[in-house]
């Protein structure tokens, strides 16, 4: 079959009658004229085994066609599209997803009012299918030290990065005085309880971290090109960092492939 009669054929390919759906439904749902595709897909990677760490991130899934939830998310290799968050493994295997739809989205309510936002919402509602004993690693859209005690009240960890305006109280350096100091300075701190890690570390620049499984120790080195030197030097590097940049690579592993006639 040629390219050209396939994409032809799909363009009238239905997944649920019409006539079968309530105005109500299509009002809960806006997905639904693909929803049993979906859901069928959902199911499949849910009866895969999960791992001890996994990642969640936003993923663009790529349409430029007429929908009310479609978003342009800059800066993404596909701007334009439906934005899915997506909790993955290492290699990059889907273990859960939930498509973004606004205020309808299956996310939990955030009836405390600790105002975690979407991010922090969707963490909630992927770490539903996740064991006690989890860790799992997000971006700084994601990161709040309110979510990372509602995820230690379910048994699971979480680390992430971080913006260190958000907490101005701490007294870290900033990051003009990190530079002073030299590539590889650490600063920590530590909360009364014990349960959550602040960690900041001066790399090409200044890089902030939250966590509830992961401290400074034990120190790991990374090697760093020093123009003043003309050589690769050892930097000393927080193990935090060094967790974090092993396992958050899975959502981006995701790629979708651009077919050429």
């Amino acid at each position: 079959m040629g390219r050209n009669r396939f994409f032809k054929i799909r363009n009238y390919l239905h997944a649920v009658n019409n006539l079968e759906v309530s105005d109500e439904e299509q009002k809960r749902d806006k997905l639904w004229k693909v929803r049993p595709i979906i859901t069928s897909f959902h199911n499949a990677v849910l009866r895969l085994p999960r791992e001890e760490n996994v990642s969640i991130d936003k993923q663009m899934i790529p349409f430029s066609g007429k929908v009310a939830i479609r978003q342009y998310v800059p800066r993404k290799p596909n701007p334009t599209g439906l934005k899915n968050y997506v909790l993955a493994s290492k290699n990059g295997t889907i273990l859960d997803f939930e498509i973004y739809q606004g205020k309808i989205t299956n996310f939990p309510e955030d009836v405390e009012k600790k105002n975690l936002g979407a991010g922090g919402r969707a963490v909630l509602r992927l770490s539903e299918t996740c064991s006690p004993g989890t860790n799992i690693y997000f971006d700084r859209s994601f990161t709040s030290v309110t979510l990372l005690d509602k995820l230690r009240e379910k048994g699971i960890s979480g680390t992430g990065t971080t913006m260190s305006n958000r907490f101005p109280k701490v007294g870290f350096p900033t990051d003009y005085e990190l530079k002073k100091l030299g590539r590889g300075i650490i600063k920590t701190k530590v909360r009364d309880n014990k349960k959550v890690a602040l960690v900041r570390w001066m790399d090409n620049k200044a890089i902030t971290m939250a966590s509830s499984a992961h401290s400074i120790n034990p120190i790991h080195q990374c090697r760093r090109y020093s123009r003043p030197d003309l050589q690769y030097l050892n930097v000393p590097q927080p193990d935090v960092v060094r967790r974090y940049n092993e396992f958050m690579e899975g959502v981006d592993l995701l790629c979708y492939h651009k077919t050429k006639k």
